[in-house]
């Protein structure tokens, strides 16, 4: 899920379109929420009021794509991320 936009002139990401298309994958991204609902949530997460550890049940970098995308699949985790 892509939270935001990439900047303009570096809008463009690559990937293995075969991946997504015969393991029948989605991407999705989130829209709708203002500039100040954002800080706000950045503040929530910087203060720890709330413990979101158990969130994001595994990370992995961009390298590891395709085990990322393995992982989602079979549903092991409630929420993977990929970092660069």
């Amino acid at each position: 899920n892509f939270f935001g936009g990439l900047p303009e002139g570096g809008d463009s990401i690559m990937f293995k379109s075969n991946i997504v298309h015969y393991r029948q994958l989605k991407i999705t991204a989130t829209t709708g929420s203002t500039i100040s609902q954002f800080i706000k949530s950045m503040e929530i997460l910087g203060n720890k009021e709330f413990d979101i550890r158990g969130l994001i049940t595994h990370t992995f970098g961009l390298e590891e794509i395709e085990d990322a995308f393995g992982k989602a699949i079979s549903g092991e985790g409630l929420k993977i991320s990929i970092v660069s």
